[in-house]
């Protein structure tokens, strides 16, 4: 007694075709999440570099706000001399205006 197996002929009843057909499936998903991930890692790239160019910017407007409070109290200062010697030749001039007057 022999047994003899024989497979379908119809392809979408085969367990080959079956596992085939899934076997590509796994396939072109793997394909497409390496794909995904390798633009992810592209697109966290560029958002580390950018973020890293932000830090620096943010160094230097901390720098330069830095250097625009130490001038600002320099024109403080600059202004409050300015105010004082203008104060002190006014009152010099009055004094040599009433002397002037003195005179003639």
């Amino acid at each position: 007694m022999a047994t003899v197996a024989k497979e379908p002929s119809c392809p979408t009843c085969s367990r080959y075709d079956f596992d085939e057909k899934l076997l590509e499936r796994v396939l072109r998903n793997e394909l497409a999440i390496e794909t995904m991930l390798k633009e992810i890692r592209e697109t966290n790239a560029k958002v580390e570099a950018t973020l890293h160019l932000m830090h620096d910017d943010r160094k230097k407007l901390e720098g330069i706000l830095d250097s625009l409070d130490d001038m600002e109290s320099k024109i403080s200062e600059a202004v409050s001399d300015l105010t004082q010697n203008a104060s002190m030749t006014i009152s010099q001039i009055k004094k040599e205006n009433a002397i002037l007057k003195g005179i003639t």
